[in-house]
C-alpha cells in the first residue's frame, strides 16, 4: 500500500512511531512523509520528500500526490503547521484536491 503523511519536519512524536507502527506490521508498504521545503529528518526510516511552502501547500501537496499515487493520504494537523493562522482557510481546498484523486 502506498501512504503519505503530510507533517512537519522533525517528524513529532505521533507521526514517528505511526511510520515506524506501518513498516513493522507491513513492511512492504512504501510511507512517505511530504514534508516542509527546507526541513531536515533524522529518523533513518522515515521516507522523506520536501514538498510544501506556507502559501502554496494545497497545490504542492496535490501535485506530490498526483505523481506518487498514493492511497491513503493522512494530514497531520497541529496549530501554525502552515503557517500564519490565515493559511490555514486553504486546509479545505486541499481537502476537495485530494477527493478529486480519490484518497
Amino acid at each position: 500500500m502506498k501512504i503519505a503523511m503530510v507533517s512537519r519536519v522533525p517528524v513529532g512524536s505521533y507521526t514517528s512511531k505511526l511510520v515506524k507502527g506501518f513498516h513493522l506490521a507491513q513492511p512492504s508498504d512504501d510511507v512517505k512523509v511530504y514534508g516542509r521545503k527546507g526541513e531536515r529528518r533524522e529518523e533513518g526510516y522515515i521516507k522523506l520528500v520536501e514538498t510544501w511552502t506556507s502559501l502554496l501547500f494545497p497545490f504542492q501537496i496535490f501535485r506530490q500526490s498526483c505523481r506518487d499515487k498514493p492511497q491513503v493520504v493522512h494530514i497531520q494537523h497541529e496549530f501554525g503547521m502552515f503557517g500564519k493562522p490565515a493559511t490555514m482557510a486553504l486546509v479545505p481546498l486541499l481537502y476537495l484536491f485530494l477527493r478529486f484523486l480519490r484518497v
